[in-house]
């Protein structure tokens, strides 16, 4: 981002733009839990709106989010409810 002039501390700073480690999103309750992320997501979208943003845009790599059958199951219902609710 840096090498595209982007000033990454100062968006930072702006709260413009964070940056989460898969521990504190798809896995922060230990595992993958479609209900724990749908309500993650719900705060970023209020907290960006109250910080008077009009667009928050999510961009997340999701390959440690499943790792086993049961969450592979979560993962697709997380995606069908994401697209129902048109996020």
């Amino acid at each position: 981002m840096r090498d595209a002039g982007i000033d990454v501390e100062g968006a930072q700073r702006t709260r413009q733009l964070e940056v989460a480690l898969p521990e504190d999103t798809y896995l922060r309750t230990g595992r993958f839990n479609k209900d724990a992320m749908l309500a993650l997501i719900q705060e970023a979208l209020k907290a960006g709106s109250a910080l008077g943003f009009p667009l928050t845009r999510m961009i997340a790599h999701a390959e440690m989010a499943v790792d086993d059958w049961k969450s592979g199951n979560e993962w697709v219902e997380y995606e069908m409810r994401l697209k129902a609710a048109g996020l």
